[in-house]
């Protein structure tokens, strides 16, 4: 029971990286209108820089509930991915007109204010209705019951004149019944629920710079596991991360509140403290600047040209997509005691960035991050605190990164253990290296074997550079053909096995999908 609740959190936390990846490009979006607007340019370009913002505002961060109801749900069914995505929207159709439905007949519909629009009534309009308040949890929530239903009864069948109605047909009928429901239950249920969550935002918020430290500590701590997203994600969209009135309407969780102030830009003055819980970007690139000097630093005289070779493009991956693994990974199951120590340092520095007064929010690339310092006022951001603070911790970064390193003699890049290798066996690596670069990682059926089969293989999913699968006998996984596949490790976590592909997993899960039937 424990490794399956495990199971299903992770495929979960997985899920709702599609519609995270669609506020992340909405971001560049917004921030990109934002200079659009920008005085010294022609009206005409002013103008629809505004009409870009106001577009996107409404049909991104006004309508995540849509987008996580249809992400999670596609995310989550095991088969019929399509017709999920239908299903999905059709639900949330439901959801919101029985919602405004019963609000209405039971005269429960709260006025707006002339000036604040529904702000403080605990309701607010999506798509143009009148519903209940619940920001994204509702599509999450609604993401959930239609991938089980769809998963559920996919395969019921009837006989005679109601075979029509089996299969997906089904799964939407019962689907239907249950957001009916739900959209019902949710006009008294959720004002307690509401402020239950408001009184644990400020709880969080009342342990001030301790809470910020522990939340950094944790998503870096926990990435090897793929568990980094349980932490990240409450603050990023749910009002754990904060509330804020932007533009006379109420938005809830870090990242949309701060896309929000983008899309805001020329009314913008202060910055809102939710930023806080989006400074991951600033630590990751501090980081890896500190560790790769510190395992060239300590590699043997020999090999520091071999190892500079070798991180520098895991560097660039960190720097220009913000993606981590590629470098962390070389040292992360290297030493547990190195990766809780670079976790603590990751947390110090970006609990120090807020500390100084830096308002500038680092969720991914510098490119992301030097867009944004554009695009609002410096008054506002103090972007150039960051300079300030990457020039204290990446310093002390370095030198604990080789105190630890020479202290334990850990085998980072360049400090492996010395083997004897044939001619045949350099050729091989060569050839191995030459195939990454061109793209070319290796055959999926290779995976499906090193699997247990298509038999062993339960569900197939991928994130950002995973790819996970959950199999039914983990004994039958075998490394090592696996690993005729090139991958930059293997994780294991009970029936869960995570493959770590890179920034071509989407690629990879695709083939390995078709090559098992899946849809």
């Amino acid at each position: 029971m424990k490794e399956k609740f495990g199971s299903a959190m992770k495929k979960f936390a997985v899920s709702l990286l599609q519609p995270v990846m669609v506020l992340a490009i909405g971001g560049l979006l917004i921030a990109l209108s934002v200079f659009l607007q920008l005085d010294f340019l022609p009206e005409v370009i002013r103008n629809f820089g505004a009409f870009m913002s106001n577009l996107l505002l409404n049909a991104i961060i006004y309508s995540l509930p849509i987008l996580f109801c249809v992400g999670i749900t596609t995310s989550l069914a095991k088969a019929q991915k399509g017709e999920a995505a239908i299903i999905a929207l059709t639900q949330f159709l439901i959801f919101l007109f029985a919602n405004h439905g019963w609000l209405d007949s039971q005269g429960m519909l709260a006025v707006p204010d002339p000036d604040f629009g529904f702000i403080g009534t605990g309701q607010t309009t999506v798509i143009g209705v009148q519903v209940v308040d619940t920001g994204v949890l509702s599509g999450i929530l609604l993401g959930i019951i239609c991938a089980w239903c769809i998963n559920r009864f996919k395969d019921t069948k009837f006989k005679g004149a109601f075979s029509y109605y089996g299969g997906v047909r089904f799964a939407l009928l019962v689907n239907s019944l249950i957001t009916i429901v739900y959209a019902i239950a949710l006009c008294y249920i959720w004002p307690p629920i509401s402020n239950f969550i408001m009184s644990l935002s400020n709880l969080i918020s009342s342990t001030g710079l301790f809470g910020v430290f522990i939340y950094n500590f944790l998503q870096r701590f926990l990435l090897p596991l793929g568990l980094h997203m349980f932490v990240i994600i409450p603050f990023y969209i749910t009002p754990l991360g904060g509330t804020a009135t932007l533009g006379g309407q109420a938005v809830s969780g870090a990242l949309p509140i701060w896309m929000t102030e983008l899309a805001l830009a020329n009314e913008v003055t202060t910055i809102d403290p939710s930023m806080r819980w989006l400074t991951c970007g600033f630590a990751q690139m501090c980081g890896c600047i500190a560790m790769s000097l510190a395992m060239i630093k300590t590699a043997r005289p020999e090999k520091k040209t071999e190892v500079k070779d070798r991180l520098i493009p895991a560097i660039s991956v960190v720097m220009l997509a913000g993606i981590t693994e590629p470098f962390e990974f070389q040292f992360a199951f290297v030493s547990p005691i190195l990766w809780f120590v670079h976790s603590l340092v990751d947390a110090f520095s970006q609990l120090l960035l807020y500390v100084l007064g830096c308002r500038l929010a680092f969720t991914g690339s510098i490119i992301d991050a030097v867009i944004d310092a554009i695009a609002l006022p410096a008054s506002a951001t103090k972007w150039f605190i960051a300079i300030i603070a990457a020039a204290i911790v990446i310093p002390i970064w370095y030198f604990i990164g080789v105190f630890i390193i020479k202290k334990f003699n850990l085998a980072t890049p360049g400090r492996e253990v010395e083997e004897d290798y044939t001619q045949e066996d350099l050729k091989k690596v060569a050839e191995r290296n030459k195939n990454v670069e061109d793209g070319n990682l290796g055959d999926v059926n290779d995976i499906i074997e090193g699997l247990g089969g298509k038999e062993n293989i339960d569900y197939v999913t991928n994130c950002l550079t995973r790819l996970r699968v959950d199999v039914k006998d983990v004994s039958k996984v075998d490394d090592a053909k696996i690993n005729k596949f090139i991958n930059s490790g293997i994780v294991k976590n009970g029936n869960n096995v995570q493959i770590i592909i890179g920034l071509t997993v989407n690629d990879v899960k695709d083939k390995v999908s078709r090559a098992l039937g899946i849809d």
